[in-house]
């Protein structure tokens, strides 16, 4: 089960003894809530503070608050990550558009890992699986096959192959996330897996933390080719505003594009076309994706975007 910070802090798991805690990673979030990172982290390191001696817990060692988080804790402490110094580590990763591979090595002991779930972001939750399974005495092979029988949660880096009739195919991956630091994960594992051109659509929520939403825009602006900016839930906010606090964090002018209408037409519309685009020759899809038809009827603001 997932243990928020809130939870933590409103003491609304108190009395609950866990057998294994997995602390993943800390970033930047509920800000709006804790104030502070530093506040956040407390809230979490709560569900680590009370474990009992008997109960195991797991945390990333790759993480900066990793092995901090775990420093006041009764429980046996289990580390993992891609670092030397991790008692679960993963080595030799390789991967593809629909595929990781890696080996993952406890103690003296080294076992093949095969996984449908691609990116290292994934590589990490799958470490943190496994540690699980070690800490509960799982076999190796029981956990090899768990892990290799797994597939994508649906909008959770999702590969979505796009056919045209008479054209080669395109593939697009979708992921639901708020956070600046898995922003970037998604979008330098989708770098490292597909050596193409990079096309990001994407929005911020309203009424929470808005100083990442710049951060979200410095992030995608660095690491993708072209960049769609639309609306994503704004709650009881001017859809408008989100977007301009995130591109507040875009330096480029070109290749960037902003609607502030509703993202599922949109998206369906410019997933067309931008397949359509993808599928010419390079001279051909950059008049196209530059062009005056596609930057003003596609994706200019209308006057009214209520």
């Amino acid at each position: 089960m997932e243990v928020s910070s809130h939870s933590l802090q409103q003491n609304r798991v108190h009395g609950l003894e866990f057998s294994v805690a997995v602390f993943t990673n800390l970033t930047q979030d509920h800000l709006d809530y804790h104030g502070t990172m530093e506040n956040y982290f407390s809230s979490k390191k709560i569900l680590f503070d009370n474990l009992p001696a008997s109960s195991f817990a797991v945390t990333n060692a790759d993480d900066s608050w990793g092995l901090k988080i775990v420093q006041s804790t009764k429980g046996s402490v289990l580390t993992y990550g891609i670092a030397k110094n991790s008692d679960v580590r993963a080595a030799n990763i390789s991967m593809s558009i629909d595929s990781t591979h890696f080996m993952l090595e406890h103690q003296n002991d080294t076992t093949e890992i095969n996984s449908q779930l691609v990116g290292k972001f994934n590589v990490q939750n799958i470490l943190a699986a496994c540690s699980v399974g070690i800490a509960l005495g799982m076999p190796k092979p029981a956990i090899r096959n768990g892990v290799a029988s797994l597939t994508a949660v649906p909008g959770r880096f999702e590969r979505i192959v796009l056919r045209l009739a008479g054209g080669p195919s395109s593939t697009t991956h979708t992921r639901r996330m708020h956070w600046k630091n898995v922003l970037q994960l998604f979008t330098i594992s989708f770098r490292q897996a597909v050596q193409t051109k990079s096309l990001r659509f994407f929005g911020a929520g309203g009424d929470r933390d808005k100083t990442k939403r710049p951060l979200m825009g410095k992030v995608v602006d660095a690491l993708s080719d072209v960049i769609f900016v639309t609306s994503d839930n704004p709650r009881t906010e001017d859809p408008q505003t989100i977007i301009d606090n995130v591109r507040g964090g875009i330096e480029r002018k070109d290749n960037v594009f902003a609607d502030c209408r509703s993202p599922q037409p949109q998206l369906r519309k410019h997933s067309q076309w931008l397949s359509e685009a993808m599928s010419c020759s390079s001279q051909e899809r950059s008049r196209r994706l530059s062009s005056d038809r596609y930057n003003e009827a596609a994706f200019q603001r209308p006057r009214n975007c209520s």
